[in-house]
């Protein structure tokens, strides 16, 4: 689905920047709370989807009660938030030249035959990279499960983030976790647990590897022509980092500080690992507080804070998507 629509959005026609915000949209929310919550209030035996299925006449089914549905509505939702293998297969689809598919026109080759013969092979290492991370994303999902069904009906959506979290961190015992247990203790020996310092040293320090390969990819873009001729004028490795990659790397750095700013306001398992205190409790955290007590819930409540969570999200896409885009579907230099 993916790859698809990204075909589709790589031609150039009007509109196009609205219809790829709009694409992308449900990848801003990423591992969102406020997403779960709208899922779990559209699916839950008395939700907006058994409603309407009522109203067809159509028997209505427990999707979050039955094992046999509730792991497939989680990951209807892990499919639904497809943007960001859109991005990355539009971006490499930008980077395969028009003239391979000119000269593959001029020798009759239709568009099925122009997409296995060259679109592909020319993306085949995108495709291998969307493949792994999701992969990755998919054993380490905890928001949806957590949220929605905390593990159940009869651990069908017991997944891993759930099981260390359970076996973990809420008894307060540390088991042997490959990632999530020392970056724990390396921020208990630093006594900087129960503050926001967590969040920034993971960013300082390059903890988000997608960000490296998004900027080894757009340098890879840069002429190494300009370097030469940077050293043949006397300029040295600090000056040509300052005064010519720098300068080229600003889509790319201002695409990986929004991309860091919607993971972090998102983020909820490292929010609940890391924060202790009510009073510094994020908007995640402070989202799933209102929900402990599931006899009193008030849905139409939540459902207003849900979207009024996500609104800031939405309205700093919709002003920066122009920079975003350029960001992360094209290289250090345009053609």
């Amino acid at each position: 689905m993916s790859l698809a629509i990204a075909l589709m959005l790589n031609k150039a026609r009007r509109g196009i920047g609205v219809l790829r915000t709009i694409y992308y949209l449900p990848s801003l929310f990423g591992g969102s709370i406020a997403v779960a919550v709208l899922w779990k209030i559209m699916f839950m035996d008395k939700g907006m989807v058994n409603n309407w299925l009522k109203t067809l006449g159509v028997s209505t089914v427990s999707f979050l009660g039955d094992p046999k549905f509730a792991l497939p509505t989680l990951r209807l939702l892990e499919v639904w938030q497809f943007g960001s293998s859109m991005v990355l297969f539009l971006a490499a689809l930008k980077q395969v030249p028009n003239t391979l598919y000119e000269a593959a026109k001029i020798d009759g080759a239709n568009s099925i035959k122009r997409f296995f013969s060259i679109t592909l092979p020319g993306i085949s290492p995108i495709i291998f990279f969307c493949i792994i991370m999701q992969t990755l994303n998919a054993m380490q999902n905890f928001t949806s499960a957590f949220v929605i069904t905390k593990g159940g009906p009869l651990h069908s959506t017991y997944m891993l983030g759930v099981k260390l979290y359970n076996d973990g961190f809420k008894p307060l015992m540390l088991p042997n976790a490959i990632l999530i247990i020392p970056r724990y203790t390396i921020f208990r020996d630093f006594n900087v647990l129960d503050s926001y310092y967590p969040f920034y040293l993971m960013a300082a320090f390059a903890c988000y590897p997608f960000f490296t390969y998004m900027l080894v990819q757009f340098i890879r873009g840069i002429p190494k022509e300009l370097d030469e001729a940077a050293y043949i004028d006397g300029c040295g490795s600090f000056g040509i980092l300052v005064r010519i990659l720098l300068p080229l790397l600003k889509p790319a750095l201002f695409s990986a500080g929004l991309f860091q700013f919607l993971w972090t306001y998102n983020d909820y398992f490292n929010s609940l690992i890391y924060i202790s205190s009510i009073k510094k409790y994020t908007v995640s955290l402070a989202l799933r507080m209102t929900m402990d007590n599931e006899a009193t819930t008030a849905w139409n409540s939540i459902m207003a804070m849900s979207c009024l969570v996500v609104l800031p999200v939405v309205v700093l896409f919709f002003l920066c998507q122009r920079y975003f885009i350029e960001g992360i579907a094209t290289t250090g230099l345009k053609g």
